[in-house]
């Protein structure tokens, strides 16, 4: 008999133990994935260039500052004290350089989101190896450990990858209760949901993992045994430990509880509508999105466990503490996937934290199909995307910034100043350059997008001007304005102006348009004198669109000959040439 079948027979006893002795596939496993997930990590060299990362925003030092809280803290608070104190401390005995400083934290702060994968992994391989066996687990952590989706998120620096950790870590004690009915668990899980919601919002899902587990575990067939359970004090202290745990991770929430309010009221119902849409649902793009994670072929092999599974409810599925994993699996899943199925705009980082619930499910089926022929299914699908993986490392080495960061030190010398936007960039950040920086304020696109889409009375059509300030930026994007700067170069990139280019964007922000065609155009005093385009993803490769990889830089310089001309000849009066 296995270990987690003799556990399941004894609801009183702890989760049964794993087998004795490492299971060194798994630390292989773990080991290829750390080395993958290293490939590309200096991508940006001092900065990140993805503007929604968490882990490089500075916390707040007082509530005088006006804090961005439209996402929470949790990550920014988290890296600070791993990565950022160390640094500082660090530096004060060695003394490097701040270009030094900046690059090491870039890569320290990468490295720690792989230690929060991997440590996701080992929840996750845990609870499938105790509840389903060893196989199960060894083969559904590595669909999902080398899915090549996991891999964008990384050096992205965003909450997503953290938010996995503290969601599996709260049902990792979730699912304990299903053994042990324990305060401990209760407290514990209660906890991590707390503060998986301070990490991003949507980690609030996973507290139903409390009541959840804990009827499964007592019984709920009949209506006193569903009183009792919703009556029960430990259900009561876990589910309070959210908020207290919410307000430890997010302590502004309560101390700046006007601002947390308004702004996070402000991302609620504008977060829907960020492309424009405000009709349609994504019911089916949701496991289009898991594709996007895993591979086309991963999740073929996981969607063919789990309804396999479901034909295996006697013999191999009767394991009573199995069967109770993946209904409190099940039941979070659905959960999470019928509040944001229903959002027209779906990422796939929205949707990775239900993928490990959605994986449980397939377990059964693994567990009662040969080894021998699911290896030599697996095997392939696992090799297909470690091979995408890399290639997600190779685009990052290949971002056309990289090369533009090292032909800016190169040309752009001797204090000549170059003016620049979002997505481009710090160049005063690299070491060794000798040059001044401008830096345009950023016009998101979004103010007048938004207006008509909005209810009139609804706090966000109020307040859009307060949060989407277009308006107060869009005198800087003219021929007059350019030049009266005069920078001797003006950086842009295709991430930015290209919104400008395609509808709605075209014909809300004509301005814009003008400005960033004016200069591609050769109808202003530049001419390029640097290119580059982000190189073609390979056909047989996934995720195929990453917004923050899909770009090309240009650079133009001034043409001080074209400002002899008489059309031009007052601009630029007293810059050196």
């Amino acid at each position: 008999m296995s270990a987690h079948e003799t556990a399941s027979q004894s609801p009183s006893a702890g989760p049964p133990a794993a087998a004795a002795g490492r299971d060194w596939f798994l630390v292989g496993l773990l080991l290829v994935i750390f080395c993958v997930g290293l490939y590309g990590i200096h991508w940006g060299r001092v900065e990140c260039w993805n503007t929604d990362n968490m882990a490089l925003r500075a916390p707040p030092l007082s509530m005088a500052q006006d804090y961005y809280m439209q996402k929470p803290p949790l990550h920014s608070y988290t890296n600070f004290l791993l990565v950022r104190v160390p640094l500082i401390l660090l530096q004060k005995t060695q003394h490097f350089s701040d270009a030094a400083q900046l690059a090491i934290e870039l890569i320290a702060s990468r490295v720690l989101v792989l230690i929060m994968y991997l440590a996701a992994l080992l929840l996750f391989y845990r609870i499938v190896r105790e509840t389903h066996g060893l196989f199960p687990a060894r083969a559904l952590t590595a669909v999902f450990g080398s899915g090549a989706g996991m891999f964008v998120e990384a050096p992205f620096l965003t909450a997503d990858i953290p938010l996995l950790f503290w969601m599996l870590l709260s049902f990792h004690f979730a699912w304990r209760i299903l053994c042990q009915q324990r305060l401990r668990n209760y407290l514990l899980a209660g906890l991590f949901a707390g503060l998986a919601t301070a990490c991003k919002y949507n980690g609030l899902a996973i507290a139903l993992a409390i009541p959840l587990a804990h009827l499964l575990a007592t019984g709920y067939s009949s209506a006193r045994a569903w009183g009792n359970a919703l009556t029960d004090p430990r259900v009561y202290a876990g589910a309070l430990m959210v908020p207290l745990a919410f307000v430890l991770g997010n302590p502004y929430a309560v101390l700046n509880h006007r601002k947390f309010i308004a702004d996070f009221l402000y991302n609620y119902q504008v977060v829907s509508i960020y492309d424009g849409r405000v009709e349609g649902h994504s019911y089916l793009a949701y496991f289009e999105r898991f594709a996007d994670l895993i591979g086309l072929p991963g999740l073929l092999f996981v969607l063919a466990a789990v309804l396999a599974s479901f034909f295996l409810r006697r013999g191999a599925a009767s394991d009573r503490l199995a069967s109770d994993t993946r209904w409190l699996a099940l039941g979070v899943f659905l959960f999470y996937y019928l509040k944001f199925a229903s959002l027209p705009l779906l990422p796939a980082r929205f949707v990775m934290p239900s993928l490990p619930l959605f994986m449980i499910l397939g377990a059964p089926a693994l567990a009662a199909w040969p080894q021998r022929l699911t290896t030599w299914l697996l095997l392939p699908v696992v090799a297909y995307n470690l091979l995408c993986s890399l290639q997600v490392g190779q685009r990052l080495v290949d971002d056309p910034r990289m090369a533009a960061q090292e032909w800016v030190v190169a040309n752009v010398t001797g204090g000549r100043s170059i003016e620049s936007h979002i997505f481009v960039p710090h160049w005063s950040r690299l070491p060794g350059a000798d040059l001044r920086e401008i830096r345009l304020p950023y016009v998101s696109g979004r103010n007048r997008m938004f207006a008509p889409l909005l209810p009139p009375d609804s706090f966000s059509s109020k307040n859009l001007d307060r949060y989407e300030r277009d308006g107060d930026h869009l005198d800087w994007y003219t021929r007059e304005a350019l030049l009266t700067r005069c920078p001797d170069f003006v950086a842009i990139n295709r991430s930015y102006y290209g919104v400008f280019f395609r509808a709605p964007g075209d014909t809300l922000y004509p301005e814009m348009r003008r400005y960033f065609d004016d200069l591609l155009q050769g109808r202003l005093p530049y001419r390029v004198v640097f290119h580059a385009v982000t190189p073609a993803v390979p056909a047989w490769a996934y995720p195929r669109d990453v917004f923050w990889l899909d770009n090309d830089l240009t650079i133009l310089q001034r043409d001080d000959r074209l400002l002899e001309g008489p059309e031009l000849a007052a601009y630029c009066a007293g810059v050196p040439r």
